[in-house]
């Protein structure tokens, strides 16, 4: 209810009647308040009215004295009907507003003029929009149209900048055209018969092939539709070295394009220019570059882009293995000894010890766990980080959006009658609700969700172009210059904080020449920079950064890399490396996140350095890749090593001149790796991909390949590379003042428990992957087994260390850290692992212990690595070796425990270096505790690393353990890395499956049924992938992840048809997998966007064992069966071997596959 309506009500009440009066002054409109025939004051109605909230509110404005209301005539049109009746204000103008110019568009100066008629009455303005009648007393208020054009008429004719401006004389024309459309305006006949107009507000320049040497420059605009740019550039070449507009024939029908001053310089300087060569365009090196600076002016993309079109996805030879995650969403819990369950009843009694706290004070709770009293001491800051994660736990019904889960809160809410103040709900707590609103609500969202399924399958979404790339796979597209450089002296940056003792060590400076003798070369040129990790790449790349500031020729700039490395470099803080090692404003940063709009994209050229990562370059490439980046950095290059990815595709299509690929790995799967990491940065180098698989990867895969072999390609490798390669590594670069690593390997044996494990599953029949995945989780923990239990048995300290010597052995390890007074890092991959040592660790020394894995966000990863750091004395961190992977430094540690190993001998070098690296000022001790057919514990130390690979190599594999055969395994490929770091990759290979041979007499065999029998449901359901991926001929399958499936256990994208898989390792078959099949089906169809025609229970259990309710939604063809013969059938039909399992281990979440969708174009 508006003011006016307020205050009617108010006195109507009071059987008082208000009458309101107007006087129309030169800004305002004044109201007059009268009760009868007596004027009277707001304050008069302070009983009725709040006057001091009325400037707050509404539309309207109180005068100085508080006595009178005040509305601007620009506020009018803000007045809904009921205020307009009530005010009695004139009518909207009926007439129409006539418009007239003087002076010919285009010519020296053009004014326009109106009138203001309705039928034979001409009407003058009296104040602002309110026209009175020159021969009655009629009175109007002007439309809104009507009155913004007049004040844009008069704001147009009093500026002689723009009626004398050719530009703004046609844009005021078309802003009168655009509004005859939408009110009563009558143009004169000059108006009228303009030609329809477009108004550019930027042009781009394309560069088209005109022979074998050159190319045509070309404009066109994102203004103008496909067949008026192709009528522009014709127009254009036809056209004088200068003009205002252009004119179009389109389809016998006229437009005028009309360019401002800018636009109107930077073609004539085009016109002057129309061819360039190949050469000069590769350098940037014509007037075309250097004489047009204008911002509205865009250089239409890069020399690698061929245009806007469709990805066809093209997989690369091998996939990465992934950690298994086993655990589901828990509830909100305190980690203790013990850990607490927090629940809603203890929220009230935990703020009140909170409020109670002082800033760094202590406090001690107490819990009641099962008639037993628990006692714990906690900071203030822990306490608020506990209730807030209470506090998120705690849900409306209303924060669910899907009938599902409405369907399962609402049964269990029944199930206790509605008796509770909260329903537990999957790591959530439901606050009390009422059923027949629930009810409503459910079938609400059931019935929205039916609409959009309907919606989906009548649409079909348009499939959104991307750049395409000249990306030199089959044929040799795109090349540049292989000039050799000539080497003079490195030239420091001056921006160095050297006051504060940041200096370049030898190597250092050696990296900043080789990049600055790339660039003197050619400022179109690049590097792959290879160095070991923690030889502080990040430096010498900023260091050259800086030199380019120093001569203005940094701006804009692009560094790319995974998100959680963003705040390493620069940070809002001031504790990024940018802010560590270069003065304050050295340079002007800018952070590139999610998706942004192409004029937000275009201020990004104000910028020295733009940082972004990854996936916010992928989804921006199309913008980003107008402007033309001065040096474009990808760290963790790695990242981009699919040549035929979306994310691949966006690095390689951004307009660089100058590119770095930064990774101490570049080589993760094949040497295709290396390939595409190449072609970004010297295009050509290593010709087609195609001719370098045949030249390189194929000989790599050859039986007989040999280490003579092997070296021979990997030197071929290294001098093509030549000096656009730099690979140095620490033990040769480092001084002798630099401090020691010194491996220890510690040989253990194993318990009784582990021991009798290990036997059973060398007799399961089990296949050969899950064996040797038990028996490597056997050798961490007997726990780490049973999978179905996700938590860490409570109060059971004694009995898990009893149940695994190695766990017993880190008290040893631990024990002697503590007495130096120094750090640990202990790395291990499985999340159940981490939180038994995390439970040890507080028994053993009463310390909680930080934990980073991918369940830590950015934010709370920063914090644990903070608190690490900064806290004096011993201490421990536990980290996932993928989590801690990249960006992570960590020299305030010189202990790093491998708890469990990492297949990938780089990625396991890559965890060590958190420590050993440049900043570490202590000897590094890494620790191998190894599982060994020993009767006491025995200890080997190294302190090179021949002499590690060397002895390590030399051991008798006899009567062996299975993480004795891993580590011969990660060995072998540590010296494959070392000896032949070009012609070394992938993650897993056949070498892992023939150590452990002699364990299973499967490996290698084809799966039988009654292999499958013997094998656990999670292998069970990538069988069901692989088998059903082969039947419909498919390469698009994915497991997903485990909890949050949503019912759905595989996904497969077929031209015959997409698929959900619900799999059921089981000896009887029910309804209830249908079931979870329909609902899945819903979930993924919304989110996704695609039909599921085909939903497929793929099942161990016999025909004759499925029971007859899910036979009939088969025979209505609801659903199909893979009972078990047919799977039988198709284990026949497509052999499969238990290899063909390894790869599947990456799991897919809901926004995996999405992202896996639009990086394939599926």
């Amino acid at each position: 209810m508006g003011i006016i309506e307020r205050l009617f009500k108010k006195t109507k009440e009071t059987d008082k009647k208000l009458k309101l009066s107007l006087e129309y002054e030169e800004k305002y409109i004044k109201i007059i308040l009268k009760i009868g025939d007596k004027t009277i004051s707001l304050k008069d109605l302070k009983d009725e009215v709040d006057i001091s909230s009325l400037s707050k509110s509404d539309i309207f404005e109180v005068d100085e004295n508080g006595d009178t209301l005040l509305l601007d005539y620009d506020e009018i049109y803000s007045l809904d009907r009921s205020t307009l009746k009530l005010l009695k204000l004139p009518s909207f103008f009926p007439g129409i507003v006539y418009i007239d110019n003087k002076g010919y568009f285009g010519s020296s100066k053009v004014e326009f003029s109106y009138k203001i008629s309705f039928g034979l009455d001409e009407y003058h303005i009296v104040n602002a929009n309110y026209v009175e009648s020159i021969s009655s007393s009629e009175r109007y208020i002007l439309t809104k149209e009507q009155y913004d054009l007049i004040k844009l008429i008069n704001q147009y004719n009093n500026d002689d900048s723009k009626n004398k401006e050719a530009n703004e004389q046609y844009k005021m024309l078309n802003a009168i055209k655009d509004v005859s459309h939408k009110t009563n305006l009558l143009l004169n006949e000059t108006i009228k018969k303009e030609d329809d107009l477009v108004l550019l507000e930027n042009i781009e320049l394309d560069f088209l092939e005109s022979d074998e040497d050159y190319l045509e420059v070309v404009p066109q605009s994102s203004q103008l539709s496909e067949k008026q740019n192709k009528n522009l550039r014709e127009a254009f070449k036809k056209a004088n070295l200068s003009q205002n507009f252009y004119l179009l024939n389109i389809d016998n029908k006229k437009v005028k394009v009309v360019v401002n001053r800018e636009l109107k310089d930077a073609l004539k300087v085009v016109k002057s220019n129309e061819k360039i060569s190949k050469k000069d365009f590769v350098k940037r090196e014509s007037p075309i570059f250097e004489d047009i600076d204008s911002e509205i002016v865009e250089f239409n993309y890069g020399p690698r882009v061929i245009g806007l079109g469709y990805l066809n996805y093209r997989p690369s030879p091998a996939q990465n293995m992934s950690e298994m995650d086993w655990f589901t969403k828990e509830f909100p819990k305190i980690m203790t000894d013990t850990p607490i369950t927090l629940k809603p009843e203890h929220l009230n009694y935990m703020q009140d010890k909170f409020n109670n706290l002082d800033e760094f004070e202590e406090t001690e709770l107490k819990f009641n766990l099962e008639g037993e009293e628990k006692k714990l001491f906690i900071s203030k800051e822990n306490l608020a980080n506990e209730i807030k994660k209470l506090e998120n736990s705690i849900k409306d019904i209303t924060d669910y959006n899907k009938s599902k889960a409405l369907d399962e809160i609402i049964e269990l809410a029944e199930a206790d009658n509605y008796s509770q103040d909260y329903i537990a709900y999957k790591g959530n707590y439901i606050k009390k609700f009422d059923k027949n609103i629930a009810e409503q609500y459910r079938d609400d969202l059931r019935a929205i969700e039916i609409e959009k399924r309907e919606e989906k399958k009548n649409t079909t979404k348009e499939q959104e172009k991307v750049l395409i790339l000249k990306d030199n796979i089959e044929k040799l597209d795109y090349i540049e210059d292989m000039e050799k450089i000539t080497e003079e002296e490195v030239e420091l940056p001056s921006s160095l904080r050297y006051s504060d003792g940041i200096e370049l060590k030898e190597h250092q400076k050696e990296g900043l020449l080789r990049m600055q003798s790339l660039y003197k070369k050619s400022n179109v040129n690049g590097l792959l920079l290879c160095d070991d990790m923690g030889l502080g790449k990040t430096i010498q790349i900023l260091s050259f950064l800086a030199w380019l500031k120093e001569k203005e020729a940094l701006r804009p700039s692009l560094l790319i890399m995974p998100t959680s490395l963003i705040t390493n470099w620069y940070d809002e803080k001031n504790i990024g490396e940018i802010q560590k090692f270069f003065l304050d404003d050295t340079f002007k940063v800018k952070i590139l996140d999610g998706k942004k709009s192409r004029d937000e994209i275009s201020e990004l050229r104000n910028y020295d350095l733009v940082l972004t990562s990854y996936e916010s370059l992928r989804i921006n490439h199309k913008e980003t890749g107008y402007i033309e980046w001065k040096v474009v950095v990808c760290d963790e290059a790695q990242k981009m090593k699919n040549p035929k990815t979306l994310l691949t595709t966006a690095v390689k299509t951004q307009n660089a001149l100058f590119k770095i690929a930064c990774s101490a790995t570049p080589i993760e799967n094949t040497v295709v790796d290396l390939w595409c990491l190449t072609d970004f940065v010297k295009p050509g180098l290593l010709e087609t991909q195609k001719d370098f698989e045949k030249k390189y990867m194929k000989p790599l895969s050859a039986s007989d390949i040999n280490d003579e072999k092997r070296q021979e390609i990997n030197n071929k490798l290294s001098d093509l590379l030549g000096e656009f390669y730099l690979r140095r590594e620490k033990e040769k670069v480092l001084t002798s003042d630099f401090p020691k690593k010194i491996v220890i390997y510690d040989k253990i044996k194993p318990s009784s428990q582990q021991e009798d494990i290990i036997e059973k599953l060398k007799n399961t029949g089990k296949a050969a992957l899950a064996i040797i995945q038990g028996m490597i989780m056997t050798c961490s923990h007997p726990q780490l087994v049973d999978r179905d239990v996700d938590e860490v048995p409570l109060g059971s300290e004694e009995s898990l260390i009893e149940e695994a010597y190695k766990l017993e052995h880190i008290y040893t390890i631990l024990t002697e850290v503590k007495k130096k007074n120094e750090k640990a890092i202990i790395f291990t991959k499985y999340k159940k692992m981490q939180k038994i040592l995390w439970n040890v660790i507080k028994y053993w020394f009463d310390i909680e212990v930080g934990i980073v894995n991918g369940d830590a966000d950015k934010t709370s990863r920063r914090r644990i690595l903070d608190d690490f750091r900064k806290k004096e004395g011993f201490n421990v961190i536990i980290l996932s070796p993928e989590a801690a992977g990249v960006g992570l430094n960590i020299v305030e540690a010189n202990h790093v425990i491998h708890y469990t190993r990492h297949w990938n001998p780089a990625k396991e070098e890559q965890a060590t270096d958190r420590a050993y690296r440049i900043g570490q000022k202590k000897d590094v001790y890494v620790y191998y505790p190894i599982i060994s057919n020993v009767e006491k514990i025995e200890r080997d130390e190294y302190r090179s690393v021949d002499e590690w690979i060397r002895k390590q190599l030399e051991i008798d594999m006899t009567d062996s353990s299975p993480e004795e055969k891993l580590n011969r395994i990660i060995v072998k490929k540590k010296r494959m890395l070392k000896d032949f770091f070009l012609t070394c990759g992938g993650e897993f290979d056949d070498d892992m499956t023939k150590e452990f041979a002699a364990m299973s007499n499967e490996v290698g065999k084809d799966l039988s049924i009654e292999v499958i029998d013997n094998i656990d449901h999670m292998e069970f359901e990538k069988l069901a992938v692989v088998l059903l991926e082969k039947e419909f001929n498919s390469k698009y399958g994915l497991v997903t992840v485990k909890s949050g499936d949503k019912g759905i256990d595989g996904v497969i994208f077929s031209e015959r048809g997409n698929i959900l898989i619900q799999t059921k390792h089981t000896k009887r078959l029910d309804s209830n997998a249908a079931g979870d099949l329909f609902r899945g089906e819903k979930f993924y169809s919304d989110e996704l966007n695609k039909d599921f025609p085909k939903l497929i229970v793929f099942t161990s259990a016999s025909k004759n064992n499925i029971s007859e309710d899910i036979k009939q939604l088969e025979k209505m063809g609801k659903v199909e069966i893979y009972y078990r013969e047919k799977v039988t059938e198709l284990l026949n039909k497509y052999p499969t071997k238990i290899t063909e399992l390894v790869d599947r281990d990456k799991r897919y979440s809901i926004e995996d596959i999405k992202n896996y969708i639009i990086d394939r174009h599926i």
